[in-house]
């Protein structure tokens, strides 16, 4: 009878041990957050990877993350400066940076999954977007939608 309950406390203390240990990695971590509750993050200086192509990423805006957790941008490349896209001409200014997509879809990993948009891209093609959706509808087909500043659809609709 001893060697019963010595090998039932020993099953008992086996099973809360690993117990304990599965709960604990079964929890999220918590949010790191400063002395006021205001989450803190850290950037990585490697992300994104660079992008193919020399092409340079100028005012960043319309930031969207999808259903992949792909993360979408718009890259308004119209207010470059010359020195962002001194690639552009012939000869070239610089050896590198040139003007890149407008839009821009990344994976988590950085890496370009595609891009395309701007000027010269389509004669319609909006001067101003605002930011960048990325939808799936219900049957799986993928669904962008773009937000234009009023000024640069009236100027798409009169073209």
């Amino acid at each position: 009878m001893a060697l019963r309950s010595r090998i039932a406390a020993l099953g008992l203390t086996v099973l809360v041990f690993v117990a304990g240990i599965t709960g604990g990695a079964q929890q999220p971590r918590a949010q790191s957050v400063d002395g006021n509750g205001a989450p803190l993050f850290k950037v990585d200086p490697f992300w994104p990877k660079p992008l193919p192509n020399r092409w340079s990423m100028q005012q960043v805006t319309g930031i969207h993350v999808d259903h992949d957790d792909h993360i979408w941008f718009l890259n308004r490349a119209a207010a470059a400066e010359g020195d962002e896209i001194g690639g552009d001409g012939t000869p070239s200014r610089i050896d590198c940076c040139v003007r890149g997509p407008e839009v821009v879809e990344l994976d988590q990993e950085g890496r370009v999954v595609h891009a395309w948009g701007g000027p010269g891209y389509h004669p319609l093609w909006p001067t101003a977007l605002q930011t960048v959706i990325a939808d799936l509808e219900i049957h799986a087909r993928r669904q962008i939608r773009l937000g234009l500043r009023a000024s640069s659809a009236a100027g798409c609709a009169a073209r």
